[in-house]
């Protein structure tokens, strides 16, 4: 938690809207305008704003929590030229059980706990995340380790990598081949194997 304090400290003061779903209210005082947003993308019933509840930054101001999935978000950023104080602004859309609407929110800060896609063709909300790396969004993860993850083949050389630095014994992983179609493949290893 004191690495988001620290990152959501070097920020700029995110605006104030009300009605988003599962927001913290952010204690009544004078810094309640330039409260800290921290947009937390994970749709479950998880409550991150009961975390944050009553917490502040090192610099004083209070964490507004808006949490929400990536299909409830439509994300339109500015190069700096453009919006030098606010690059990225979200729109965040009502809950389908919600009664109230949603909101529009400038984050300051991006905790990402779901995967950007989903098995379903429908659940991939990529363009979302590049408008957060296009506005340099800072976030737990980086943005481009997020996007890199999007691709099993692109995290599994990033394992062998490892696995070629510290050593199989160090660091065992299950032998995998990689075919960049089905016309490719030329399988020469040990069988049960599994696709």
């Amino acid at each position: 938690m004191d690495f988001i304090r620290k990152a959501l400290a070097h920020g700029e003061p995110g605006g104030n809207s009300a009605g988003a779903p599962n927001e913290a209210e952010p204690e009544k005082s004078s810094s309640e305008a330039t409260a800290a947003t921290l947009l937390v993308l994970q749709a479950d019933a998880y409550d991150w704003a009961a975390i944050f509840r009553g917490r502040r930054l090192n610099d004083g101001r209070s964490i507004r929590v808006v949490q929400t999935g990536w299909d409830k978000i439509r994300v339109s950023a500015n190069s700096p030229r453009m919006s030098p104080s606010f690059p990225i602004v979200v729109d965040v859309l009502p809950a389908s059980d919600a009664v109230g609407g949603g909101c529009t929110i400038k984050p300051d800060f991006l905790l990402v706990r779901n995967e950007v896609r989903g098995a379903l063709g429908t659940q991939d909300y990529r363009n979302s995340l590049f408008g957060m790396m296009f506005a340099d969004l800072p976030s737990v993860n980086s943005l481009s380790s997020i996007y890199n993850f999007l691709e099993r083949p692109i995290v599994q050389a990033e394992l062998n990598k490892i696995e070629r630095r510290l050593g199989s014994e160090r660091f065992p992983l299950v032998p995998q081949a990689y075919f960049s179609s089905h016309s490719a493949m030329m399988y020469g290893d040990k069988f049960p194997c599994v696709s």
